[in-house]
């Protein structure tokens, strides 16, 4: 193909590529071609690759020539250009391929780029421009521009350029892993390039990160001036323009470029604009995919890029780009070429004032602006002088407010004294007017009373006292063993704390705790969990912080262990109770009460997970803590001797299992209400042994008891009110009440599989039990099928030697005595399974 008919070509490609009607497209290629069939296979094979590449035209059409002009492939290794022999082809330029080459001379060794225009192309205009290059090039020497170091044209008639070998990485490549400071300090030495080049009247016209590489050592080096043009203020070379712009690359070329006027330094700094805005972003400030070039030019004439800041990709912080760097990328990109910076040198120059923090001129002048630079640049003076004015300042804002809260603490105190002292006089027979027919006020009276009160809207002016004092009639009411008047305080009191706090105030965090108790102990397991796991962090932080104490931290991670224990995880139980006994040297001996019961109920804990034995000594562990000190008279121990009584039932040791629990029945009816939750669980116990002896009339009492106790001050969600029902149903059914003893066993089993996971060993327990009424009454298929699950559910939980086991195994050899299946009986007799 001779360059006439490339110039058509070129020509063809340009329009072409603008009719996106395919039929359209055919019908004027036919008569453009006017029955040049190679002409037109040439033309065809160029929009094959125009619809390969979504970014065709923001690149040169000169490597999509070369690859498809026949001359281009040959292959020219080992051929001599000069006195340079060639190595390989390393890439295209605007004109022609590069290739990697050799000095051959023998003069010494030295490794060169040449670049090489085709003689398929080398037509009388791109040949001018090849030599233009050489001139230009020849004149400049800047250590981040690619030198010249000879030329020629070759044996066959191909001009040729030597310049230096840059082996390195193109820009954006380089910069991938480089933080935004290192990117800018990189930009600037490639300004300096440009700027040089200015400063000797050339425009480079195709300034884009492919013409920059940079060596491993972090130059970059500024390639290809094919474009560039011999600046001549005043003058304007029509036809070069016109073969630049047929040449340059739309993604980098500005506006007036692009419109086919006049191009000055101006236009450079542009490009430099477009490559620094994509080396900050990683994205360029417009998208061109699928546009055509009128498109191309409609967007870059008359549309705004995005902030860089909004456009940023993951490896940049965007804070890096807000502000000074936005402004001084987007005055670089400004439509009117006066608009823009003046020069490269002040493009610059405010990136470097950037660097400094020092005012850019980029952005309005104000004084904020200028002050934040200044503070930015004094960071010490500044400091030191704020850190003078800000401990005076600071000193008195500090004791103003200690005197504001002396003041508001003193008020709190003297407002919680007034009422503790008119509660106080409800146990005055002359002034109380609580005392009725000669009776004595009763504590639970005096705490009605104080409720009372608080309902009435008397502290409603003193939010901050009337919450204080919710919280604590609210505790006293759960001491009592009234759950529903304790409930309703105890929302109250997260309700006030919710409006006079925020939600990460240490006030605020506590009070969140104590919903998530509430939550519990109304039943509602999963919202309390949520609860517990979104504040149990805050409270460590609080605590680590010595805003909250030790007890707090200890009462909720005892509270969040058993609702973990509750749901079925005892190993997240466990290890959260083993935490509470790690702050027990941080307590004061007034506070070790909280944790106290820890140890028991850690041991219940162990044996949920079939470590019995480890829980019974854990157990007896707990009692013999409080004997040791000498701490025998308090509901405390009382509930540890409930625990141990407990394990002891389960273990069959029966006579000083009652011994212990009617022990500890005494202590807790000594100090604690006749409802209370303790005292309820005790008898639960008791119910248990006393049916284990075949006591069925008196653990059935028991059951009674306990039942009550339950439903009234917490309710059937509570997570031994199944078992209850489970010792009342087998106590009636060994009592020939059957059909009743099955209905409650049947509710029992209902619960437990409503409220735990289907392998957890309370469900398998209550299986089992229901399986046990079932053969009372001779139902021995159901029967059956329910002591098998259970049996192997807690071999696997619990053990094969554990109680629990052991107890569901007799009762499946009682259960195949009865069928007469002896075999089978016998097969369970052994110990091991």
């Amino acid at each position: 193909m001779d360059s006439e008919n490339w110039k058509k070509l070129e020509e063809a490609v340009s329009v072409a590529v603008e009719i996106s009607d395919t039929q359209k497209r055919a019908a004027w290629l036919i008569e453009f071609c006017g029955g040049d069939e190679e002409l037109k296979s040439e033309i065809e094979s160029l929009l094959a690759f125009e619809a390969e590449s979504a970014n065709f035209l923001e690149n040169s059409i000169a490597p999509y020539a070369a690859k498809i002009l026949p001359e281009t492939k040959n292959n020219l290794s080992g051929k001599q250009f000069g006195h340079y022999k060639i190595i390989r082809e390393i890439g295209y330029g605007g004109m022609g391929a590069v290739f990697l080459a050799e000095r051959s001379d023998g003069e010494f060794d030295q490794q060169v780029a040449i670049k090489i225009i085709r003689q398929t192309i080398a037509g009388s205009e791109i040949t001018n421009r090849f030599r233009r290059e050489r001139q230009i090039l020849a004149g400049l020497n800047h250590p981040n521009i690619a030198k010249l170091l000879d030329g020629g044209i070759s044996e066959t008639g191909e001009p040729f350029l030597v310049m230096e070998y840059v082996a390195g990485k193109p820009l954006l490549e380089f910069a991938e892993n480089l933080e935004t400071k290192a990117r800018l300090k990189l930009f600037l030495k490639i300004c300096a390039a440009v700027s040089y080049a200015h400063q000797n009247l050339i425009i480079h016209r195709d300034i884009k990160p492919s013409n920059i590489l940079v060596t491993k050592d972090g130059e970059p080096k500024l390639l290809d001036f094919g474009l560039a043009k011999i600046s001549d203020v005043g003058s304007a070379d029509e036809n070069q323009t016109q073969t630049a712009f047929r040449a340059l690359t739309p993604a980098y070329a500005s506006p007036e470029q692009l419109r086919g006027e006049q191009v000055t330094t101006a236009s450079d700094v542009y490009s430099l604009g477009v490559v620094l805005y994509e080396l900050l972003t990683e994205k360029r400030p417009f998208d061109f995919q699928g546009k055509s070039l009128e498109q191309i030019i409609k967007t870059v004439t008359e549309f705004q890029p995005s902030l860089p800041s909004q456009v940023a990709g993951s490896k940049l912080p965007v804070s890096n780009l807000k502000n000074d760097l936005d402004n001084i990328v987007l005055m670089a990109l400004r439509k009117e070429s006066e608009r823009r910076y003046k020069s490269v040198e002040a493009f610059a120059e405010d990136l470097e004032r950037h660097l400094k923090n020092l005012p850019v001129r980029a952005r309005p002048q104000t004084f904020k602006y200028r002050a934040s630079k200044f503070i930015r640049r004094n960071k010490i003076t500044v400091a030191a002088a704020a850190l003078i004015f800000l401990t005076l300042l600071g000193g008195i804002a500090a004791t103003l407010w200690q005197i504001r809260q002396t003041q508001k603490e003193k008020e709190k105190a003297e407002a919680v004294n007034a009422f503790l002292e008119q509660i106080l006089k409800y146990s005055n027979p002359i002034l109380s007017n609580l005392r009725k027919n000669g009776q004595e006020t009763t504590v639970n009276e005096v705490l009605d009373e104080a409720a009372r009160r608080l309902d009435s809207g008397e502290f409603d002016s003193s939010p901050e006292v009337k919450a204080e004092l919710e919280r604590t009639v609210a505790t006293t009411y759960f001491g009592q063993g009234k759950f529903q008047p304790g409930t309703k305080h105890m929302e109250q009191y997260v309700r006030l704390l919710r409006e006079l706090y925020g939600e990460n105030h240490p006030k605020m965090i506590v009070g969140s705790i104590h919903w998530a108790i509430l939550l519990f102990s109304k039943g509602e397991l999963d919202e309390a969990e949520k609860t517990f796991r979104r504040y149990l962090p805050l409270l460590k932080n609080e605590y680590q912080k010595g805003s909250v104490k030790a007890e707090t931290l200890a009462e909720a991670l005892n509270n969040f262990a058993y609702l973990r224990r509750t749901q079925g995880d005892s190993k997240e139980a466990e290890a959260i109770f083993r935490q509470t006994l790690e702050l027990i040297p941080n307590l004061s001996d007034e506070a070790r009460n909280i944790v106290a019961t820890t140890r028991s109920t850690l041991a219940s804990t162990i044996a949920d997970q079939g470590r019995f034995d480890e829980a019974l000594q854990t157990a007896r562990e707990a009692v013999e803590e409080f004997q040791n000190r000498g701490e025998i008279d308090s509901p405390n121990y009382s509930f540890s001797l409930t625990v141990y009584g407990g394990f002891l039932s389960e273990k069959g040791e029966f006579a000083e299992a009652d011994k212990v629990l009617r022990e500890a029945e005494i202590i807790l009816r000594k100090f604690l209400s006749p409802t209370n939750l303790w005292l309820g669980d005790n008898l639960r116990n008791q119910a248990m042994s006393l049916y284990n002896q075949g006591k069925y009339a008196e653990a059935s009492e028991k059951a009674d008891m306990t039942l009550k106790m339950y439903e009234e001050n917490f309710g059937k969600h509570y997570d031994h009110y199944a078992t209850v029902l489970m010792i009342k149903g087998l106590s009636l059914a060994k009592s020939g009440q059957t059909n009743e003893g099955e209905r409650l066993l049947r509710e029992a089993f209902e619960l437990r599989t409503k409220s735990l996971p289907k392998k957890h060993f309370w469900v398998a327990i209550a299986e089992s039990a229901l399986g046990e009424g079932l053969m009372t009454q001779k139902k021995f298929a159901e029967a059956e099928t329910l002591l098998k699950e259970s049996f192997e559910s807690l071999k696997i939980s619990q053990g094969a030697d554990n109680p629990r086991t052991e107890k569901a195994r007799q009762r499946l050899i009682l259960l195949y005595e009865n069928l007469g299946k002896i075999n089978l009986a016998n097969e369970y007799r052994k110990k091991v399974l």
